[in-house]
């Protein structure tokens, strides 16, 4: 798409969102275009530059299209195809057609329809479960009763037409004599829907797909119904469905039924419907446990704090140590779920429900999957109600007759697939915002509930006592100095989270003594010290395995900028009834308030919860401070602490102009930051562990908590790599393809190639090594020096030590000897067990094999730990999963 402006006059609407536009052409234009825009006043505001635009094939025609805010016509009108109108234009020698729009709370458009609509058809999107939804709709109604309809409209267009328009051409082998255009739902997944009526009856809905991954997700649904429809449920009604001619349209017929049942919650034919559903679907199936393990694996170590997500680190850091916690050795009960089971997608009788909206369904869910996502989804967004009611929610259905039923029949661990279902459906929508470019209201509601609950199921350990006294002693000393804690929200010391860090501002001149006290602490294993132009980072690592990590402050940047004067706020500090010093509670909350603004994120809940605990004289003193300081005047406690670009524009009109950002001082703080940045490469390298051992050794499991304490306790970031770098892909991926291959050798036991030939070994040794050779280089500049700690499970050892595994037949003192080129990294592992521990846990190797191999590698362990200083080579008897993990640990910070 090209786009061309012309001012002219004035426009005749108060603005159009950039992302309406786009979403208007994918709607009526039946190709490419080239768009020329007549907006003199700017009515076009540019929220999503380019968001969802079209790709056309080569094939496409190209159409000429003018979007029109003028009424004045200064240039060829002929010369274009269509013409959207915004301004009532006269034009002659087109084909024209009206349309009325209805916004959404955030002023972009929702449903869309033909002016010349007789009924408000368009409310069959809006499943009217709630009071709010129901009192719109009656409203609506009423608007079309009293011929109010324009008014009831956010507003119009007319659009001007030579051929015809794409959304009619679409559903022209549909009987209809009106429709309308729900614009979808913002995100990744989003599409059109279509509803089709007949003598104002709604007969179909169309889903339009609008991009890849709505195609994908159409094309779900029609596999989910499908499969739906076969198992002939009695208490469950589907939609009968097909493809529009072109595939990338699905039709539904309204299944919507004459004698709706208003229902508050489950009632009992939900849960027959479930229940019979559970009940054709149901399976124990090992693999599907293993899929389901391995998907959120991937998916909460993918996530990625989220600025606009208030806690978003936290709820990811609670979503591992979940999922840390997890027993997946329990049997979990397997069975298809409709995955988005709302009030909004079903309607119900006294004996059916009628079920739609399936796209997001899947045939591998844990049971009970629906019942859970139903009660969060209704409490959240339609009850507004807090976690205490949706457990208790919870609790009342399991006891119906009919959920006991099921979960004595499968023998469910309701425990275990409750929280299956949070780990799953909170990894899965984060990932979902994390794509979208605005996120609405309801995102927080989700979050903040998401957060409690995740809260409530993690153990939360204690990483023993003696960070807690060393804190107590270090404020002691800390006495006879001028220092700050900032951002310290607890009512004493003794109330700090165990994951907490303390940030503390101090003179720069007594940094040396304070760090000579902490260096001398009796409890501490190691301390780490990173030091920069304006803080220090100490990290603390304590003998019984607790950590802490001190930022020591004299100056306040964000980047090359000053940003708050570290003598004011010294100065001015004050003490806590238990003897701690703290800033001013507004130069406290100014700090944040520009640390997290020109950040470009929200002050956390934490913080905000905080500022609403104080007492009314000191939020005052808090606000006016903001207020005076940034020229903030407008705003409110209720939004200064939300982010927002004129706020930070404001922030950058004070802080640009302080002596410490002009001239020389400004270049010598760029200088300063440039140099911050080299130290951070250097001083924060990262580390490479290896994890080996046979199969059933328990590497896995190891390794993923491994994974969890790395990112939990010491905040490091983390990658885990499978044998070898990767950067070429297993051989047979050349021949069937990466994820054929993949699969492939996924489901092929160790050990059971048949490859005899020393040339086809001597091949496939060389393309690997090569892989080691070439890959080891990659691995290190992309990981260890951004500070990742990468985990091998596997590494270069099983070539000598099994090289069956990889269905080789090598000399192993040639393979041996060729090691001295590939990188040694810091820590290697060798877990074993004996013979009768590994059976239990896997029998893919006889008896035999595991004390060869275990002999073989606990022999290569001890020589390479003999012949090589720089690196560790450690092997422990895996048999208590606690004890292991803490040898390890306790390697890792003797190695950091």
């Amino acid at each position: 798409m090209a786009l061309g402006y012309i001012t002219n006059t004035t426009a005749m609407i108060k603005f159009l969102k950039r992302r309406d536009l786009e979403l208007l052409l994918k709607m009526f234009i039946p190709g490419g275009y080239v768009v020329t825009i007549n907006d003199p006043n700017k009515k076009i505001v540019q929220d999503e530059v380019n968001s969802f635009v079209a790709s056309h094939n080569q094939s496409d025609q190209i159409y000429k299209v003018l979007v029109s805010f003028s009424n004045k016509n200064c240039f060829s009108i002929d010369t274009y195809d269509f013409i959207l109108d915004f301004s009532n234009m006269e034009v002659s020698d087109f084909k024209s057609k009206d349309y009325y729009f209805i916004n959404n709370p955030d002023k972009t458009m929702r449903w869309i329809f033909p002016s010349d609509l007789k009924t408000a058809t368009f409310l069959n999107f809006y499943n009217t479960s709630s009071f709010k939804a129901k009192m719109l709709s009656v409203l609506l109604k009423a608007a079309y009763a009293l011929n109010l309809k324009k008014i009831a409209c956010s507003g119009s267009f007319k659009v001007y037409y030579k051929e015809s328009l794409k959304i009619e051409s679409n559903i022209e082998h549909i009987p209809h004599d009106g429709y309308s255009l729900f614009t979808g739902t913002v995100g990744p997944n989003r599409k059109f829907v279509v509803e089709v009526n007949s003598n104002g009856i709604t007969t179909h809905f169309a889903k339009w797909a609008i991009s890849s991954i709505s195609q994908v997700l159409i094309s779900n649904e029609l596999l989910s119904i499908d499969k739906i429809k076969k198992l002939n449920l009695n208490y469950m009604e589907t939609p009968n469905c097909f493809f529009s001619k072109d595939l990338s349209m699905s039709v539904f017929e309204n299944i919507k039924p004459n004698d709706i049942v208003s229902t508050n919650g489950l009632t009992d034919i939900h849960l027959k419907a479930l229940a019979e559903l559970y009940e054709k679907t149901t399976s124990y199936n090992l693999s599907g446990i293993t899929t389901f393990r391995e998907h959120l694996i991937t998916t909460i170590y993918s996530l990625k704090s989220d600025a606009r997500i208030a806690d978003s680190e936290n709820i990811i850091e609670l979503l591992r140590k979940s999922l840390n916690i997890l027993d997946f050795d329990s049997a979990i009960p397997f069975s298809m779920a409709h995955f988005d089971f709302t009030p909004w997608n079903m309607y119900a009788t006294s004996d059916k429900l009628y079920v739609y909206d399936w796209e997001l369904s899947d045939k591998m869910a844990p049971i009970l999957f629906d019942v859970f996502h139903y009660i969060f989804q209704k409490n959240i967004l339609i009850d507004r109600t807090d976690l205490i009611k949706i457990k208790k929610e919870i609790s009342q259905a399991m006891e119906n007759p009919i959920l006991k039923d099921v979960i004595n029949r499968y023998n469910v661990n309701v425990e275990l697939c409750y929280k299956a279902y949070l780990l799953y459906t909170i990894s899965y929508y984060l990932t979902i915002y994390s794509q979208q470019k605005s996120l609405h209201k309801q995102v927080e509601w989700l979050v903040n509930i998401w957060y409690k609950a995740l809260e409530e199921i993690v153990i939360k350990k204690s990483y023993g006592s003696q960070r807690k006294i060393f804190i107590d002693h270090l404020f002691t000393f800390l006495n006879k100095y001028d220092y700050s804690l900032m951002k310290f929200s607890e009512a004493s010391i003794s109330e700090l989270h165990d994951s907490s860090d303390l940030d503390l501002l101090i003179r720069k001149e007594d940094l040396t003594q304070i760090l000579t006290y902490l260096k001398g602490t009796g409890a501490l294993k190691k301390l780490l010290v990173v030091k920069k132009t304006f803080m220090a980072t100490i990290s603390l690592f304590f003998e019984d395995g607790s950590f802490l990590s001190i930022d020591l402050l004299y100056g306040f940047k964000r980047k090359s900028l000053a940003i708050l004067c570290p003598a004011t706020v010294l100065d001015n500090s004050i003490k806590t009834n238990h003897e701690i010093k703290v800033p001013k509670r507004y130069h406290d909350f100014e700090y944040m308030f520009l640390f997290y603004q020109l950040n470009g994120a929200n002050l956390p809940s934490k913080y905000i919860t905080y500022f609403e605990s104080l007492s009314l004289y000191d939020k005052t003193t808090v606000l006016l401070h903001l207020q005076g300081t940034y020229d903030l005047s407008d705003y409110t406690a209720e939004n200064i602490f939300q982010y927002s670009d004129i706020i930070r524009t404001k922030i950058h009109d004070v802080i640009d102009l302080k002596n410490e950002n002009k001239g020389w001082k400004y270049f010598n703080s760029l200088i300063d930051y440039w140099k911050d940045t080299f130290i951070e490469s250097v001083m924060n390298k990262g580390v490479i562990i290896t994890v080996s051992g046979v199969d059933g050794a328990g590497k896995s499991t190891i390794i993923e908590d491994l994974k969890s304490s790395f990112v939990q306790k010491f905040r490091k970031k983390v990658v885990v790599l499978r044998h070898r770098p990767s950067i070429f892909p297993i051989l047979s991926a050349w021949k069937h393809g990466k994820k054929k291959a993949e699969a492939m050798a996924a489901e092929r036991l160790p050990r059971q190639g048949t490859n005899d030939s020393k040339l086809s070994s001597l091949f496939r040794f060389g393309y690997y090594y090569t892989d080691y050779l070439f890959g080891q280089v990659y691995v290190y500049v992309k990981y260890v020096l951004r500070g990742y700690i990468v985990i091998y499970d596997r590494y270069y050892f099983d070539f000598i030590g099994d090289s069956k595994r990889s269905n080789l037949k090598l000399n192993a003192k040639v393979v041996t000897w060729l090691y001295k080129f590939i990188y040694k990294p810091k820590l290697n592992i060798l877990l074993y067990a004996s013979p009768e521990v590994i059976l239990k846990r896997k029998l893919e190797l006889t008896e035999e094999d595991i004390k060869t191999l275990t002999y073989d590698y606990r022999f290569l362990f001890n020589k390479l730990s003999i012949s090589n200083n720089s690196s560790k080579y450690i092997s422990i008897d895996n048999v208590n999963r606690a004890e292991t993990l803490d040898k390890i640990i306790k390697e890792y910070i003797e190695i950091s």
